[in-house]
């Protein structure tokens, strides 16, 4: 059978677009690896200013003290600053008359937002309190304990302790991380005793130490994720060490430290107040939407059997995702926007203004 001239061109056409199409695929593959590369080194970069490592401290890492910092973030560039004690403030505070002091991970501690709007000046600006942000990214109770215990100064003179406490915070309270400047991150440093971490994250906890292998696995993360977010996601699609969560024990160590926290807030004649922090997936998997099966209801139970005052923010959060959207509310799974660590500021100091007296 005979080619017609026709026929040649568009073959002729069809090879050359299959040709253009594979060098565009290259040049994208190569500007996205180009990217990543840099970010990934700005991120090294970035951590090693911010972090330190204290392993002769129970806490296990800190904030380097006296930082004023403009991070790139993902919401765009936001200002850091820390002060001579490493804490997440501008300034020191010396004999105060009174303050309040936020325990907590990434999410309380406001990471990507600058420090006028993370979740302690909030409560200082309504209150009219110092409140003192302790949290530190990363940390799981156990640490944030010992972080406390370290950090707290007699003249502070403390009446209020704010425990921030998230689903991730659940797991994680298996093991304690410190901040390896190798890798320029976290990374496992012991299990809590009766934790068995398994065969599998051993192996996991080994590759994580090749930076070439971090690198690729955030490439082809990245890829996944830019792949997918062509497609439809399903309501069960989220973050699955989350997910688990629900299907696990009541974690006995969380427990522990919290009531550890409740004797030294009465040790300086303190309140504790524990305050559950929602994330992005509890609003878009319907899995997370039955109340009573959540872990924030069966802690809130038990921490009640001890007397330890606890609030969960579902509800609130609830009411203004049907006003706005959770991706209004949340940058990721579980960092606040602005919006979001607003409406949990304004949970937290109407609960405080109804319920505790300072």
């Amino acid at each position: 059978m005979s080619v017609t001239k026709g026929n040649r061109y568009t073959i002729k056409f069809v090879k050359v677009s299959l040709y253009l199409f594979y060098c565009l695929l290259i040049l994208e593959t190569g500007l996205l690896v180009a990217e990543k590369v840099r970010q990934r080194q700005e991120f090294d970069q970035t951590n090693n200013l911010l972090y330190r490592d204290v392993r002769n401290k129970d806490h296990l890492y800190e904030f380097n003290p006296n930082l004023d910092l403009t991070i790139e973030g993902p919401l765009g560039n936001y200002s850091f600053g820390t002060n001579s004690e490493g804490l997440k403030e501008y300034k020191d505070y010396l004999n105060l008359d009174s303050s309040i002091i936020l325990l907590g991970d990434s999410v309380a501690a406001g990471v990507s937002l600058s420090n006028e709007y993370a979740i302690d000046n909030y409560i200082e600006s309504a209150l009219g309190i110092t409140t003192l942000n302790f949290a530190m990214p990363g940390s799981n109770t156990v640490q944030e304990y010992h972080y406390l215990i370290d950090k707290y100064r007699d003249s502070y003179n403390t009446k209020l302790i704010i425990l921030g406490y998230c689903l991730n915070d659940y797991p994680q309270n298996t093991y304690r991380r410190y901040f390896n400047a190798d890798i320029s991150n976290l990374e496992i440093y012991d299990y809590y005793e009766g934790a068995n971490a398994g065969t599998i994250q051993n192996i996991k906890d080994f590759l994580k130490s090749f930076r070439s292998l971090r690198l690729a696995n955030t490439i082809l993360k990245y890829s996944v994720d830019k792949i997918t977010s062509f497609f439809p996601k399903s309501q069960s699609n989220g973050n699955q060490e989350l997910k688990k969560v629900n299907d696990d024990y009541l974690d006995q160590v969380t427990l522990e430290y919290i009531n550890k926290l409740k004797q030294f807030s009465e040790s300086i004649d303190s309140k504790l107040l524990v305050v559950f922090l929602p994330s992005k997936i509890q609003f878009v998997d319907s899995e997370y939407f039955d109340f009573n099966n959540r872990i924030e209801t069966k802690l809130i139970s038990e921490l009640s059997e001890e007397g330890i005052s606890a609030i969960d923010l579902y509800d609130d959060f609830s009411r203004m995702i049907i006003e706005n959207s959770p991706n209004d509310i949340f940058y990721d799974e579980v960092h606040f926007t602005q919006l979001g660590s607003n409406v949990a500021s304004n949970s937290i100091i109407n609960y405080i203004q109804s319920n505790i007296e300072l």
